[in-house]
């Protein structure tokens, strides 16, 4: 019943008057999984899965990526800030107290993603025991197969990195439930699956998606808002993502023979259809809104339509928002990391573009949402998110350079690691370097790819300490420190008896 209401609410939502991505994405409820008479029908299966990305309220699977900077060292939090306090109540996730499963950001995220797999395991379900529909677009089908594949990987990911402890620090732990079938029934529970299983599930799932996805977006072939969609080098990014994650000995070699992560680096990296953005105004990358609106280096993105086609996430609202009489904005970059990047001498800060296009200083007194309270002798906070219906971007190819540089570093070629180090450093004016440390590589990670969701991931895939960052009487842990690992919604351990 759960899942047939998900389904309702977004046909309701599909129907709204300017929803290019979800205009038409209404299943039809009445009919059985083995009766779909159009591919368009399973299409908007698929699209709908989209949506659910961000949905089913406040916050949805994407805002997960919040979590990894929030619970890093990173950032600090504004407790005068409205992050603190009812439904935005962020503050369990900076003190990493996992027990903590009742507040939306650990519920609601959990709900959508069940969504998400609902719709995608109809869609493959269905062409796994039925002929296509004849109706003349059966070309489309193995796009939308792939398009299935790939949700349910991000889908398994963004909720093993969050509510599972790291796949190489504990590979036969209890990690999520592995959802790979429609639910048939409201008791049709599932018990944990180990975190073996589901990395093998998302490694094969985005095999199958690298298999079926289109290179590029043709106009002749692809319905218009397949502009906005997954497409093979995204799969492949994702999977470098998950081989980065998983641990060293996947850096090269991955499951089934292939090369590993950086293959797929590779790949993505020498079609040519990522150059960085250069120009005067970096920002631009993060501002982009609308059909097909996107900068050169942007590999995947979401994007935003009016109305609930498309809700951003919360990046904005709780890193970004500089509007002065609004106080969700509750995350500044910590000390110990600018004094760390020397960031912290703005001299130093402004000789890299990056500090002057995507951060914000504000010295005592000066900010103009927190003038009273701010104790601080100066913040830092991220500006990459001031625009709230901007076009959301999932991947970007600096990550693939930074990925690869950790790699080579790693495997002891500090002369590669310096090399992609540079593609990114002369992007922000900063001078090359002949070779690369660990904390060159870190460092470079965090002015590259701060507050986008990143932090733990970085730290996790080096298997490094979590440094304590701001917090008081706080050390550094280990990586895989079981109060990194969320606890399962509070909602989903009540009725679930399977996972008692």
């Amino acid at each position: 019943m759960k899942n047939i209401v998900c389904i309702l609410c977004l046909c309701l939502l599909a129907g709204c008057d300017g929803d290019k991505f979800l205009e038409g994405a209404k299943p039809e409820i009445g009919l059985a999984q083995d009766e779909f008479t159009a591919n368009t029908t399973l299409d908007d299966l698929v699209r709908g899965a989209y949506f659910n990305l961000k949905s089913p309220g406040e916050y949805g699977p994407v805002d997960l990526l919040l979590y990894q900077t929030i619970a890093s060292d990173l950032v600090e939090m504004k407790e005068y800030s409205n992050v603190v306090s009812g439904n935005n109540n962020l503050l369990p996730l900076y003190l990493r107290q996992p027990e903590v499963n009742d507040i939306r950001i650990v519920e609601w995220p959990w709900s959508g993603a069940q969504s998400l797999l609902f719709n995608v395991n109809t869609v493959l379900e269905f062409y796994d025991e039925n002929e296509p529909p004849k109706d003349g677009l059966e070309s489309w089908v193995p796009r939308i197969q792939g398009e299935s594949y790939f949700l349910r990987a991000f889908a398994h990911y963004l909720l093993a990195t969050t509510y599972a402890p790291p796949y190489s620090s504990a590979p036969t732990a209890p990690s999520i439930i592995l959802q790979t079938k429609p639910s048939k029934a409201p008791t049709d529970f599932k018990s944990r699956a180990t975190n073996q299983q589901v990395y093998d599930q998302i490694v094969s799932d985005l095999k199958n998606a690298i298999k079926l996805l289109p290179a590029e977006y043709d106009a002749s072939k692809h319905p218009e808002d397949y502009q906005d969609r997954a497409k093979q080098d995204a799969a492949r990014f994702l999977l470098a993502k998950v081989y980065f994650l998983m641990g060293k000995k996947f850096w090269t070699a991955g499951q089934g023979g292939d090369g590993g992560a950086v293959e797929q680096i590779n790949a993505i990296i020498d079609s040519g259809r990522f150059p960085l953005l250069q120009g005067s105004d970096l920002k631009q990358i993060f501002l982009k809104s609308g059909l097909g609106q996107k900068a050169s280096e942007t590999v995947w993105y979401g994007a935003y339509y009016f109305r609930n086609g498309w809700r951003a996430p919360r990046f904005e609202r709780h890193f970004s928002n500089f509007t002065g009489g609004n106080r969700n904005r509750g995350f500044a970059m910590s000390k110990a990391v600018l004094n760390q990047i020397g960031w912290n001498d703005p001299a130093v800060a402004k000789l890299d573009k990056r500090y002057t296009d995507w951060h914000r200083r504000y010295e005592n007194g000066k900010d103009p949402a927190f003038r009273a309270e701010d104790a601080d002798e100066y913040n830092v906070w991220s500006s990459k998110f001031t625009n709230p219906t901007a076009n959301f971007v999932f991947f970007r190819s600096p990550e693939l350079y930074l990925m690869r540089a950790a790699i080579r570093q790693g495997n002891g070629d500090a002369a590669g690691a310096a090399k992609d180090l540079n593609v990114t450093r002369t992007r922000a004016g900063l001078p090359t370097l002949a070779t690369a440390t660990e904390a060159d590589v870190s460092a470079e990670w965090i002015k590259e790819m701060g507050f986008e969701g990143r932090r733990l991931f970085y730290l996790q895939a080096m298997q490094m300490p979590i440094p304590p960052g701001d917090r008081a009487g706080v050390s550094a842990i280990p990586y895989g420190d079981p109060s990194l690992v969320l606890t399962l919604p509070r909602a989903e351990l009540t009725r679930n008896p399977a996972l008692n």
